[in-house]
């Protein structure tokens, strides 16, 4: 087996969507068992060869190669190569906070089972990052086969950063949980109405993801897709809309129409103003009055 576990990760927790808090190969023994336990990250095998069971929630699932399994964090699994054709498999730990995780993850109370996945471009992927160490030059087919190696660290800066673009490329190979397209184009439109009633006030995707329940990244791409417009530009020009009206219509200073639109600093507002319209907001109240 070999293993790579981040112990700073595990220990710290860091506000990420996503952190690694392990990966790691084996190829098994027969009868191979990992006793029932649980874990505070979720766990994700990549079975590349042979077979096994999975115990999960008192239920069996027999998982053959070409499969991947899930386990989330807070549930107790347990899992055993098979006696006659035990798996060689692959796998990353990571930890996500319960708004993230519903991206890949819409129930976390139960496992997941993918079928007919590429779980050898999974293996590659690990194996690229493992032949980094000098240590696993030392193994041949078979010691990796039986033997153990654990590389650990209290904290290393640039193996973090490796480990977390590892996770993220394993993590993207992943079919994301299907959803209902009318239910999806339903939420844009609330999420439009919220941005309407609210474009004035400090605005952050991501919390208004999680109001949502949504992923940052899905909720920006599917709300391009409704609307040809990302969640911020669209903020802007709701922004830089009402002050246009309000130059037009009332003798509210441009500092007071400023502040209305959400802008606190001004001269923020002025450069965003003429960027958008090509004209300051002096110049525009004085052609728009004319």
């Amino acid at each position: 087996m070999f293993q790579f576990t981040d112990f700073f990760q595990a220990k710290h927790k860091q506000h990420s969507a996503f952190m690694p808090h392990s990966l790691g190969m084996e190829i098994c023994k027969n009868n191979h068992t990992i006793e029932a336990r649980y874990r505070d990250y979720h766990l994700i095998h990549y079975v590349v060869s042979g077979q096994g069971t999975l115990d999960i929630n008192q239920t069996r699932y027999e998982i053959s190669d070409h499969t991947a399994f899930l386990i989330p964090a807070g549930i107790k699994a347990s899992y055993r190569a098979d006696k006659n054709l035990p798996w060689s498999y692959c796998w990353t730990g990571f930890y996500s906070n319960p708004d993230d995780v519903k991206f890949i993850l819409p129930d976390t109370s139960q496992g997941v089972i993918y079928p007919a996945f590429d779980t050898l471009e999974i293996w590659n992927i690990i194996l690229r990052f493992f032949r980094q160490e000098s240590s696993f030059d030392t193994y041949s087919e078979k010691k990796f086969a039986t033997g153990q190696y654990h590389l650990e660290i209290n904290y290393d800066c640039s193996r973090s950063f490796s480990m977390s673009s590892v996770l993220y490329q394993i993590l993207s190979r992943l079919p994301l949980p299907k959803q209902n397209a009318t239910t999806v184009s339903a939420n844009i439109k609330r999420i439009q109405e919220y941005l309407d009633h609210s474009f004035n006030k400090p605005v952050q995707i991501t919390e208004i993801a999680r109001l949502f329940s949504m992923h940052p990244t899905y909720l920006s791409a599917m709300f391009r897709k409704e609307y040809q417009i990302s969640p911020k530009r669209y903020i802007i020009q709701k922004r830089i809309e009402t002050a246009a009206q309000l130059l037009h219509t009332t003798d509210l200073t441009i500092k007071q129409i400023s502040s209305f639109v959400g802008y606190a600093n001004q001269m923020e507002f002025t450069q965003l103003f003429k960027k958008y319209t090509g004209k300051s907001p002096t110049e525009y109240r004085r052609f728009s009055s004319t």
